[in-house]
């Protein structure tokens, strides 16, 4: 159950940022700008869950070190974490977040992977497409409105 919660619990604030800005609140206070407390909380969530990624193929290393995926995995979880890195200083903000929700769908991708080879539940990667879903529609609907305006 919490595991369930708690992922559906992080997509708040992509929700709660989303409704400022089309509301058109532009801050919480003249030092929280709703667009930067969007851009530092897509980047933690989406490098946290990459390093998610990252402590799993250490697990599954650990049982299974003759198999290819635990390889492959430590190159995807540092590629997407590179990328993220990469995007965050080069990308202008709404394109950050652009790319940050493509990033997302990469890291689901991922997932299946990992469910496929039974390293993760079905019901995890369930919360995982729903979360996903929130956050990626969430970060397109920030740029659309952020470019318009």
């Amino acid at each position: 159950m919490l595991s369930c919660v708690l992922p559906l619990a992080g997509t708040l604030p992509f929700i709660g940022a989303l409704v400022c800005m089309a509301l058109g609140i532009d801050a919480l206070t003249p030092m929280l700008r709703i667009d930067a407390i969007l851009t530092v909380y897509a980047l933690v969530i989406a490098a946290f869950m990459a390093g998610v990624h990252w402590g799993q193929a250490q697990g599954l290393q650990a049982q299974l070190p003759a198999r290819g995926m635990p390889t492959a995995l430590l190159w995807l979880s540092n590629g997407v974490a590179l990328g993220i890195v990469g995007a965050a200083i080069t990308l202008p903000m709404h394109q950050l977040w652009l790319a940050l929700a493509m990033y997302f769908a990469v890291l689901l991708l991922i997932d299946f992977g990992l469910y496929r080879r039974d390293a993760i539940s079905a019901s995890y990667l369930r919360t995982r497409q729903l979360v996903t879903a929130i956050v990626v529609a969430s970060l397109f609907a920030a740029s659309v409105l952020q470019s318009v305006s």
